[in-house]
């Protein structure tokens, strides 16, 4: 992907691993240069047969990397997280990626999936500023966590 970018865009390029830097590091790369508006992509390499079936993830696959929002849970809604101003606190953070299929559709299956009940919680307004929409079209939001494994 790296080279392909660099060929498509003539700018530098950098890969990271997920056995390099801890998660915090990573999502700190990934936040970065989201706000720089940065080019992101992301391979789910060699994962072992029919897990697109339990996960909806390919393997030996590419994915265009979005977008990232820090979530906080309170009163039982979430709402963004100033990263650079705010504590948890102890309060439930999730940190969602925001991610494409090229082939335009073919999803993440779990856990923050499209009509999952966490989006419930999610007020309109921010489902709206986030591009969060309940079709398969290839748009997903997957938790660090789960984007890690």
């Amino acid at each position: 992907m790296t080279e392909a970018l660099h060929d498509l865009t003539g700018a530098p390029t950098k890969q990271y691993y997920n056995d390099e830097l801890t998660t915090e590091e990573r999502y700190n790369i990934i936040w970065n240069a989201d706000k720089k508006n940065f080019i992101m992509c992301a391979s789910s390499g060699n994962i072992r047969e029919n897990v697109e079936d339990q996960t909806g993830i390919y393997g030996n696959h590419a994915y265009t990397l979005i977008d990232c929002y820090t979530l906080v849970l309170e009163g039982g809604k979430y709402r963004l997280f100033d990263e650079n101003n705010e504590q948890a606190n102890g309060r439930k953070v999730e940190r969602l990626l925001k991610m494409r299929n090229p082939w335009g559709d073919g999803e993440w299956h779990r856990e923050w999936k499209d009509g999952d009940y966490e989006w419930s919680k999610v007020p309109d307004s921010l489902k709206e500023k986030m591009g969060y929409v309940n079709i398969d079209d290839g748009m997903f939001f997957i938790r660090m966590q789960d984007f890690e494994k």
